[in-house]
């Protein structure tokens, strides 16, 4: 697929194929690393993190002199503490489950997060298809302390404005106040739902 994309762009985009599992990490570099988690899809499906790693000053050495500090380490004293802060973490496809306790999705500053399904009639096809419906991502909202929450992969069969609509009535204006549709975008015509538009006409038509 990435060789295809070759043609389409007329240029042979450098790109390198990791295999990643649940739990695992690739070092992009010192200070950035990438952690997959396990989400709940068909087959084997993984999210990822992208984590920045940080080393801060100990607290018993804040305000401690720089020649000491300096001193201290040639002693070979660990001043330093290593922090992991999880910035933005992409989930794919995945119905509810454990990836949803996981820390990094918890605590990611962005999350990024499928919800399928709106209407009540379409948990079935929620549960079948092993997507997530509003019902299941009210559940976890409570449990998310992301500053940001990026709705993806609504389906065609409920609009934008409608699955926003929804939301809004179901989880309040407050934790609207950080939801955001990836596809709402400024100024979009409402193309109505998918069910009521009727069947698409044919190539030949007018």
């Amino acid at each position: 697929m990435l060789k295809c994309w070759r043609d389409v762009e007329r240029q042979g985009t450098p790109y390198q194929l990791v295999p990643m599992e649940g739990g695992g990490v690739y070092e992009m570099r010192k200070d950035f690393h990438i952690r997959a988690v396990e989400t709940h899809h068909g087959g084997a499906s993984v999210g990822y993190t992208l984590v920045s790693i940080r080393e801060k000053l100990k607290p018993e050495y804040m305000g401690t002199p720089g020649p000491e500090l300096a001193n201290l380490r040639k002693q070979g004293v660990q001043i330093q503490y290593r922090l992991e802060v999880p910035l933005v973490c992409y989930l794919g496809d995945t119905t509810a489950g454990r990836v949803f306790d996981e820390p990094d999705v918890q605590n990611a500053e962005i999350l990024l997060t499928e919800c399928t399904f709106f209407d009540p009639a379409h948990r079935q096809r929620a549960k079948v298809g092993k997507h997530l419906h509003v019902e299941q991502f009210l559940e976890i909202l409570p449990n998310l302390k992301n500053q940001q929450i990026i709705i993806t992969h609504v389906s065609r069969r409920t609009s934008i404005r409608r699955a926003r609509a929804i939301l809004r009535k179901r989880a309040g204006e407050e934790q609207m106040k950080r939801i955001h549709f990836l596809m709402d975008f400024e100024g979009a015509t409402e193309g109505g739902e998918v069910e009521e538009a009727g069947p698409p006409p044919s190539d030949t038509a007018d």
